[in-house]
């Protein structure tokens, strides 16, 4: 996130903007990185509430179906 917003403060203003100021555009990068995380929300993935997690026979879920092992090694050929 500071590299995106330092590349966006260097592309928007130009590098001699930046020439004779402290560190940089760094700083600044820093504040809108840190503002930009703060501004998002978390979503725990595994929570019952999230919308991820779908109910059990929802028509929209995939089902793995039958899982069995053979061994051919044993049949006669």
């Amino acid at each position: 996130m500071t590299n995106a917003a330092l590349f966006k403060l260097l592309n928007d203003a130009g590098g001699v903007a930046w020439k004779h100021t402290k560190g940089g555009a760094m700083p600044q990068a820093r504040i809108m990185a840190k503002q930009r995380m703060d501004e998002m929300e978390s979503d725990n993935f595994f929570s019952p509430r999230s919308k991820s997690v779908r109910a059990a026979g929802a028509e929209d879920c995939y089902s793995l179906g039958t899982i069995r092992a053979e061994n051919l090694s044993d049949t006669d050929a």
